[in-house]
């Protein structure tokens, strides 16, 4: 009940914004750091570290990224640039 009396504090939404913002910032680095892939920051990080089953929402979003992944395929440029851009991530 604290945090909700808190929503709309400019000053706790600029130092969320800024502890996520720190926070892909580390990812991004890590990432480019051992597999060499330079992230965007102002993407949006789509993140998944659990099992996959075939009958779950993971096997989903896995489906999902591959629809995507061809729409954005089959776009035309200025198509493609109405995307919003995304990383995801599945460990």
């Amino acid at each position: 009940k604290q945090l909700i009396a808190k929503k709309d504090d400019p000053s706790l939404q600029a130092e969320w914004m800024a502890a996520k913002r720190a926070a892909k910032e580390k990812l991004a680095a890590h990432v480019k750091e051992h597999m060499g892939i330079e992230l965007d920051c102002d993407a949006l990080f789509d993140v998944q570290f659990k099992r996959i089953h075939e009958y779950k929402r993971q096997l989903l979003n896995c489906f999902y990224i591959v629809h995507r992944y061809l729409m954005i395929k089959n776009a035309s440029p200025s198509e493609r640039a109405k995307f919003q851009k995304r990383a995801c991530f599945i460990g």
